[in-house]
């Protein structure tokens, strides 16, 4: 399985492959103090989904709804 994208943050396999198929893209709320390379309003992902919610419970990544 060449194409199994890893998670950004984790680096663990997200489980998924190819950004065309079910990967967890998602949008920093804020320019994360720890991640500083990341900036507000620019895509995070791939993202595995344990990284994913926690980013989102801690309010780092913008609201979908």
């Amino acid at each position: 399985m060449d194409n199994l994208e890893t998670c950004e943050i984790c680096g663990d396999p997200t489980g998924r492959a190819g950004k065309g198929e079910d990967l967890i893209y998602a949008e920093w709320a804020i320019t994360p103090p720890a991640l500083p390379s990341r900036k507000e309003g620019t895509e995070a992902g791939p993202l595995c989904i344990k990284c994913y919610d926690c980013l989102n419970i801690v309010g780092l990544l913008r609201d979908e709804t």
